[in-house]
């Protein structure tokens, strides 16, 4: 029988995490926010020639401008414009074209996605047990050779700019949690893809009481309220989650579709959703295992999710890697023997094909001339796997 590791090994490795993340806090804010800021910048070195260009607008701009049209003559933002959002972006996007111009509503919208991905990716790097210099470059590295985060930013998309805004509320609900709700709650009312947050956060228990995570999730909703509610078109809005509209999304969402059945969304998300809130409600779980949970529940009841959208869970990714070549390690340092390191090999594979599967999830995406197994087999990759990596850091490490 293949021998196993420590059983101290979950709980020493959670700890070495949950110091790392620790350090990473207890630097000075000026220094998250300088790195935030360099990290921000280092998509200019790829995409730099394109981003500068106000005057053109990028793939997913397109959409947004003619949305912010139709609203300044006093039409629907939906009518034929492939416009996915809640109508209180378009009409901000309006109301400060209107004012400032086309060019200025486009370098904002520009620098709120690279400021979104500066924040998520220094935010997935904190459980790292590096300097911060080493972890400032290992973000910008990764910044630079990421496909997803270059695919999001050349196309403009808003996912980076709400990921970051979703990130930042997970992270700082226990100690801001009115600054948490209003992040989470404005990123909602521009791109709904963290809606599930939201009851989550509601449902969490830490062992030490809920009132942080009831505020934040109180504030969220009224946030959301304000933001939405409060202008026109709801219903053409909440008529998106029909399945016609995820023929690309890497999402349980497209299956349906694929094998000729109309399902509406909601009969996917809601049995998700409340699985996911009644082991919330039963498990108190530590900060980092909430965040693998919530991001991937996030993910899994979104039907709308593209490779740009799965940036959300990137800090999943890198405590899944972390977790992976720690334990690689230990297990090469033991002295127990080949049959250790054999599973030690096969943890690796399954981690990294994991972070592949999201990381590619673009292909899987744009295969929609093939055939429906061929289209179910490549979407289930990306769409399976930040919940298997979830799983894989629940079973390794103790909750921290």
């Amino acid at each position: 029988m293949p021998a196993s590791p420590p059983e101290s090994m979950p709980s020493a490795l959670a700890a070495r995490l949950a110091e790392a993340h620790a350090d990473w806090r207890r630097l000075p804010l000026i220094a998250h926010v300088l790195v935030v800021v360099v990290l921000s910048l280092v998509p200019f070195l790829r995409n730099g020639v394109e981003l500068v260009d106000l005057g053109t607008a990028l793939p997913d701009e397109n959409p947004y401008f003619m949305a912010f049209d139709r609203v300044a003559v006093g039409d629907s933002p939906f009518g034929g414009t492939h416009y996915l959002y809640p109508s209180v972006f378009a009409y901000g996007g309006a109301f400060v074209q209107e004012r400032l111009g086309r060019g200025a509503i486009a370098a904002f919208m520009r620098v709120a996605n690279l400021l979104g991905v500066g924040m998520a990716v220094w935010l997935a790097l904190s459980w790292l047990p590096l300097t911060i210099g080493t972890r400032t470059l290992a973000g910008a590295a990764y910044i630079l050779v990421s496909p997803p985060i270059n695919f999001g930013v050349l196309l403009g998309n808003a996912s980076l700019a709400v990921t970051g805004l979703t990130l930042a509320a997970l992270y700082m609900f226990r100690s801001r949690p009115v600054l948490a709700g209003t992040l989470l709650g404005g990123g909602i009312a521009l791109k709904p893809i963290a809606v599930m947050a939201v009851p989550a956060l509601a449902a969490y228990r830490t062992g030490r009481g809920r009132c942080q995570q009831l505020v934040a999730a109180s504030v969220a909703i009224a946030v959301v309220a304000l933001l939405v509610l409060c202008f026109p078109y709801l219903r053409e809005f909440l008529e998106l989650a029909s399945t016609s509209r995820v023929g690309r999304s890497v999402t349980l969402h497209r299956f349906p579709g694929l094998f000729g059945l109309e399902v509406n969304a909601f009969w996917i998300s809601v049995p998700i959703a409340l699985l996911v809130l009644l082991y919330l409600h039963r498990h108190p779980l530590g900060p980092a295992h909430a965040l693998c949970l919530m991001t991937t529940a996030a993910l899994a009841v979104t039907p709308l999710v593209w490779s740009h959208t799965l940036l959300l869970a990137l800090p999943l990714q890198v405590l899944a890697l972390t977790v992976v070549v720690s334990r690689f390690a230990a297990s090469r340092s033991d002295g127990a023997g080949v049959a250790v390191s054999r599973r030690a090999f096969y943890e690796m594979a399954f981690v990294l094909l994991g972070i592949a599967g999201i990381q590619f999830a673009r292909g899987a995406g744009n295969i929609g001339d093939q055939g429906a197994l061929l289209q179910a087999v490549a979407a289930s990759v990306p769409a399976l796997s930040p919940a298997a990596l979830t799983i894989y850091v629940f079973r390794t490490t103790e909750s921290f």
